[in-house]
């Protein structure tokens, strides 16, 4: 790699470090992946995208931090895609891979997913990574949302898979863009009243030591908050005994079903109960 490309990678990670606190720099990524005039320049460019994500975004202890990086990282591979064609991603590339383990954004996946179709045609290392395509990548998005995990029920990905819907609408990088933005003024909301608590349950039988929240923030609206990230809840149905709740955007068509009095359990889209969970 030459001199001007350490310079350049080396100031693209310091403004990552910084995203916590500015806007991605959608326009300046543009500029230089434009810049990459050659396939030895364009390999680079995807090692340090790497780079990035171990060195970087895996070291981050802030939350904020950690999910502006992961958000700028996948734009920038959606820039990769978008200006340098899918052609310029090869089977042993494992960025797009790396970008949907490390994000916990649902809205974002689902905006992603079209990279991973493309790498799907390509093949390679994604038949692979973390089982058996599409394990992987459906983990990734039922985590994102539910905190559920697919570990092992393979009978539920082509259901599942047939569930997300691609939009071509717009650049996938400007949809990651709005995304980002959308997640700011998220951060900016301040909680106003606590609506119950439970324990995380990734599996039907193992209740975690994190807890998650129904909260009602200061717009007035209902999320559910994991840690400090938060997702807007849709009031679906109104039962006699209880309410259900779909995570604003998510695919599956899966709810919360809340009691009248506080318990909270997760129904798949045929009304199966996934995961009855534990009041706190």
């Amino acid at each position: 790699m030459n001199f001007l490309f350490r310079l350049l990678f080396l100031a693209t990670s310091l403004s990552s470090l910084n995203l916590a606190h500015s806007q991605i720099a959608i326009d300046a990524y543009s500029k230089e992946i434009k810049a990459l005039k050659t396939e030895e320049a364009i390999d680079a460019y995807w090692m340090h995208l790497e780079n990035l994500d171990q060195k970087v975004q895996l070291h981050s202890d802030n939350i904020r931090q950690h999910d502006s990086i992961s958000l700028s990282l996948l734009t920038r591979t959606a820039l990769m895609f978008e200006i340098h064609s899918p052609k310029s991603y090869k089977p042993n590339n494992t960025v797009p891979m790396l970008n949907i383990a490390h994000n916990w954004n649902g809205e974002a996946l689902l905006a992603f997913w079209p990279i991973i179709l493309e790498c799907k045609k390509t093949g390679g290392v994604i038949d692979v990574f973390g089982g058996t395509y599409p394990a992987y990548e459906l983990e990734a998005i039922s985590m994102a949302f539910y905190r559920f995990s697919l570990f092992n029920q393979e009978d539920k990905y082509d259901a599942l898979m047939k569930h997300i819907k691609v939009s071509e609408d717009k650049p996938i990088s400007k949809k990651l863009f709005e995304i980002y933005n959308k997640d700011l003024e998220l951060y900016r909301l301040s909680e106003k009243e606590a609506n119950g608590k439970w324990f995380i349950q990734s599996f039907k039988d193992t209740k975690e030591v994190e807890t998650f929240e129904f909260v009602t923030m200061s717009n007035g609206l209902l999320y559910v908050k994991t840690g400090e990230r938060i997702q807007k809840l849709i009031l679906t149905d109104t039962k006699e005994k209880s309410k259900l709740f779909r995570i604003e955007n998510e695919p599956f068509g899966w709810v919360y079903e809340l009691t009248n009095d506080g318990y909270l359990s997760l129904k798949d889209e045929q009304g199966t109960t996934l995961i009855n969970y534990t009041k706190v």
